[in-house]
């Protein structure tokens, strides 16, 4: 298991890339749970080693690949792989697999592996061997909801990367945690008596709020970032929110250069009288223009 994403699919690149080179190792599967990893991980592999994978499109595609025997190393989908394993018109390529050793590599292993897909496709590479990858492993305290862990899954931890080994490394900055209460409730209810529910979106957007959070961050700015040596990243739940924030920090007498990003929605509803996310960010990206 590795920390960060990219460091993941580094690790799991050269361990495809050893393996395949073994003689014993029929091919080796690449395995991701989503179509947008499918994609981002066949242009990271192909980053560390040009036309090293090429895109499985189809089940079809992924079976013209599992007969050639030059291809060592296969990224496909679980979906692809399952389908592959349970649709009968592919039986005569998936068997020729049943006595042969294949490695399958599977990245962010805590989404895709505690289904009936992976009990299928172990079912028909009896001779299979399992690297799970994943940056949040479950253990007892987040395991599955038929009980089991990564562990269960995977067998023995081969190695782990934490964050502190990335501080320690220098592969990240070190950062520390405050926690600052900015809302507490002083109201003792009965435990029979019926209240209204407080409509928590509306306390965090109060102008008086963000105003003193403001302030706060203004007020310790210079002492949590050593004295403005490197920036600060300031993230919120929503676009309305940044754009109070944004707003109201521009209100302050400081020379701190501030900036906001988002995502607009492009068929955002809203009424007249509101300024659509669209306009507050070309407004933010013309302010900063001026600055830069």
């Amino acid at each position: 298991m590795a920390y960060n994403r990219f460091w993941r699919t580094l690790t799991s690149f050269k361990l495809s890339q050893l393996l395949s080179t073994n003689r014993e190792v029929a091919q080796v599967f690449f395995l991701v749970d989503r179509k947008d990893l499918d994609s981002q991980t066949i242009e990271e592999f192909n980053r560390f080693q040009k036309d090293t994978v090429d895109m499985t499109d189809s089940t079809d595609t992924l079976i013209a690949q599992m007969k050639d025997s030059s291809k060592k190393i296969i990224l496909t989908t679980i979906q692809k792989m399952s389908n592959a394993c349970k649709n009968d018109k592919y039986q005569d390529v998936i068997d020729r697999f049943e006595g042969k050793k294949v490695v399958f590599i599977i990245d962010e292993c805590h989404r895709s592996q505690f289904g009936e897909m992976h009990k299928m496709i172990k079912k028909k590479f009896p001779r299979a061997q399992y690297f799970g990858f994943t940056g949040t492993p479950r253990f007892a305290e987040n395991a599955s909801q038929d009980g089991r862990t990564t562990a269960d899954i995977f067998e023995k931890l081969v190695h782990h990367y934490l964050i502190k080994n990335a501080i320690a490394d220098e592969n990240v900055l070190g950062f520390n945690v405050d926690y600052v209460r900015t809302i507490s409730s002083t109201v003792d209810i009965e435990d029979d008596e019926e209240v209204e529910a407080i409509d928590t979106e509306e306390v965090l957007m109060d102008d008086q709020r963000i105003s003193n959070i403001v302030d706060y961050v203004l007020k310790i700015h210079n002492s949590k970032t050593n004295n403005r040596r490197y920036n600060a990243i300031f993230t919120v739940r929503s676009i309305p929110m940044l754009i109070k924030y944004y707003d109201e920090f521009k209100k302050r007498n400081t020379d701190l250069k501030i900036a906001g990003i988002f995502t607009f929605g492009a068929n955002e509803d809203g009424e007249l009288e509101t300024e659509h996310s669209r306009d507050s960010l070309e407004r933010m990206i013309k302010d900063y223009n001026q600055k830069v």
